[in-house]
């Protein structure tokens, strides 16, 4: 089906994107001390601390002077945070260019989704601009991207790489181009290599013409990118594999974490509404090629990934795609977009037929079906809820923007109360540390190799093991607080492990530290004695 002037629909469509990709990210900053802070996500934060100990001089590291420790696993969209660093921008001020270079990068793949749209559906401007607009303002997508994860680059990576291998299967030539992009990607996140190997896998398969030739190349880009990035990490960090793989990864049964997958992955399914979810399928008994093959594929070898290492932990308060997903959303929604024309012209067709219409009467109710099973799409994908409603119409502020908040008022706290010599311990490792720029101490062990190594915690209550919450399951307060003594202790409370960490860590508090009430009956732990405390300054909490 055509549509009139598509490119113009697209201007107005990134324009619609912008305004209200800008008006989420204030719904994100709020207000502390007077001051606007402009916060991302605490994972991101975590790199943001490594971009800012890089650009000051200090290296890849999360504490300067300490041991190196690869927490954040993303060393490109370092590299491009730590730019910002090197101006002389405040740090309530310094998230807020991240977060718009998230919107510049997700406007920018909605302009290559359409063009990928447009090529898998024989040209058909309906299916781009559907696929266009189901991707610009899926609400999960934004929150992801907006908040500072990699995700905005690595989504347009992913659709670039599947619009050249388009081009080049239609054209029936070779290029090198999209491994090229993901393994770039790679450098973004390491993850990137189930696309890639997803890719090299596909095309061996079905371009028999250059069969050699991808084998060799394809192989040739795995090794290079994932090799220089391996070596560099054995010389820089001493570990074949970043510190988040342990972490994550290891101390907990296999089958349990994918299990865990799988239970997540259903809720996603039911969240975007098992009907939409099958449209794209359906849309394969319509037109089965290898153009829409191959972006199936890929989507699913990240709904698979997403299995295999358990999802994110941010699928236990945020509802639909993750961050693997993410990636590869843009691809199932051109896929469903295509499905809904599909079954749109099919019924326009069987009717036509049946009561003898004219052509322009066909054509308008083909056309006005697509849009209503659009919108109902849209919907189903963003309104599963009056509470995703208020969300994607930021009635709401997007979580966790309170705890976020806490972050920052507790690093100011930490800042008023201590010197620069000071240690904190931390559960969430991004905020605090970043914004008080005091040596850390991980509770949770993104940032420490002994703690990543260790096996899962479990209850103390009934020596159950925890469901599985990627990063948030393994702690040793025996080592982290008895024996590194740092000088002041924040968050050992709330979400998810209250009562186990205040169990786990009472034996090392009682006769060490003191502890002082800040928030709504929140404390904070202060070593007794310690010479890095300004205890005059606890008279002002």
């Amino acid at each position: 089906m055509k549509i009139a002037k598509p490119n113009i629909v697209l201007i107005v469509i990134l324009i619609f994107y912008l305004v209200y990709a800008g008006f989420f990210i204030y719904r994100t900053s709020f207000i502390v001390g007077g001051e606007r802070y402009f916060v991302l996500f605490d994972d991101p934060m975590i790199s943001m601390r490594y971009a800012k100990n890089l650009a000051t001089g200090h290296g890849l590291v999360w504490n300067p002077g300490e041991e190196r420790v690869e927490g954040a696993t993303n060393p490109l969209w370092v590299f491009y945070m730590a730019i910002f660093h090197l101006f002389p921008i405040a740090p309530s001020k310094m998230s807020l260019i991240i977060q718009l270079s998230g919107a510049l990068f997700l406007a920018i793949n909605l302009i290559i989704c359409k063009k990928l749209a447009e090529l898998v559906s024989d040209g058909s401007g309906w299916t781009s601009v559907g696929a266009v607009i189901l991707t610009a303002f899926y609400y999960p997508l934004n929150n992801i991207s907006l908040r500072g994860f990699e995700v905005c680059i690595l989504a347009p990576v992913l659709t670039l790489a599947a619009l050249k291998t388009v081009k080049c299967l239609k054209a029936e030539r070779f290029s090198i181009l999209p491994y090229i992009l993901l393994g770039i990607g790679t450098f973004v996140r390491i993850d990137m290599a189930v696309p890639l190997i997803g890719l090299l896998i596909f095309l061996i398969a079905e371009d028999r013409r250059h069969r050699v030739k991808h084998i060799i190349f394809g192989t040739a880009a795995f090794a290079f990118f994932i090799g220089t990035q391996t070596i560099f990490r054995v010389l820089y960090y001493g570990e074949l594999l970043p510190n988040t793989y342990y972490l994550k990864m290891t101390g907990y049964p296999l089958l349990a974490r994918i299990s865990w997958g799988i239970e997540l992955a259903k809720r996603f399914i039911l969240d975007t509404n098992p009907l939409v979810f099958a449209i794209p399928f359906v849309a394969l008994l319509f037109k089965r090629n290898k153009f829409t093959l191959l972006l199936l594929w890929l989507f699913l070898l990240q709904l698979v990934y997403s299995i295999y290492v358990g999802g994110d932990v941010r699928d236990l308060w945020e509802r639909g795609a993750n961050r693997y997903v993410g990636i590869a959303i843009t691809l199932f929604f051109i896929l469903l977009a295509y499905g809904i024309e599909k079954i749109a012209h099919f019924l326009g067709s069987y009717l036509a037929k049946r009561y003898q219409a004219r052509t322009p009467a066909t054509a308008a109710f083909t056309n006005v079906l697509f849009v209503v099973m659009l919108l109902a799409s849209f919907i189903g994908l963003n309104f599963y809820s009056h509470e995703a409603l208020k969300k994607w119409l930021l009635i709401t502020e997007p979580q966790p923007t309170s705890a976020l908040k806490e972050g920052v008022e507790i690093a100011n706290l930490v800042t008023e109360i201590t010197d620069k010599e000071a240690k904190v311990a931390v559960l969430a490792a991004g905020i605090v540390p970043y914004l008080s720029n005091r040596c850390s101490i991980d509770l949770l062990g993104k940032n420490d190799k002994k703690i990543a190594r260790e096996k899962v915690r479990v209850s103390p209550l009934d020596n159950k093991l925890p469901p599985f919450y990627p990063g948030h399951i393994k702690w040793n307060f025996e080592y982290s607080i008895g024996e590194l003594k740092p000088d002041v202790i924040v968050q050992l409370w709330g979400w998810p492990f209250n009562d186990w960490w205040q169990i786990d860590a009472k034996p090392y508090l009682e006769n060490s530290y003191i502890a002082v009430e800040w928030k709504e009956s929140k404390k904070i732990y202060l070593l007794k004695d310690s010479p890095h405390i300004l205890w005059d300054k606890l008279k002002n909490i």
